[in-house]
């Protein structure tokens, strides 16, 4: 696996496979998070070096994988042909895997159709991580 500067997960994704396919964060202009501060220019990695990671991850750990993180700030941006085969990898490399989660705002929710969120769950990612820049608007306000 490679990765790029520091690597943030949530603590329930401690015992995942940490799959850095973006490098940043998209937005990274959140008053209450300065992670991604030290990279570069957002990025998305390319797709071959995400599946070599999954196929190098899969060799090291085998069918003890259960969970997938896909980091970096919010993985979600990357569009469906980028996500499709990475899900798919997932789902053929570890065949215990249980979920596939990333970091997400509201942004790139919404900038996804309903059609495109139900593919991305039909291929196995189930769980994505909103920080507090998906709540309300008068906190919104606050921080911006």
């Amino acid at each position: 696996m490679r990765y790029e500067g520091k690597l943030y997960r949530p603590p329930s994704e401690a015992d995942s496979v940490l799959l850095q396919a973006t490098i940043g964060c998209s937005w990274n202009h959140c008053t209450y998070c300065d992670m991604y501060r030290d990279k570069p220019e957002f990025q998305i990695r390319p797709l071959a070096e995400s599946l070599e990671d999954l196929a190098s991850a899969a060799h090291e750990f085998g069918s003890a994988v259960e969970k997938v993180f896909v980091a970096d700030g919010d993985a979600l941006v990357m569009d469906l042909a980028h996500w499709t085969p990475i899900l798919d990898a997932c789902r053929r490399q570890f065949p215990r895997l249980r979920r596939v989660s990333c970091y997400a705002t509201a942004t790139n929710v919404l900038a996804k159709s309903d059609a495109e969120l139900r593919e991305l769950r039909d291929r196995g990612l189930s769980l994505l991580y909103m920080g507090p820049e998906s709540g309300d608007d008068v906190t919104l306000k606050k921080i911006a």
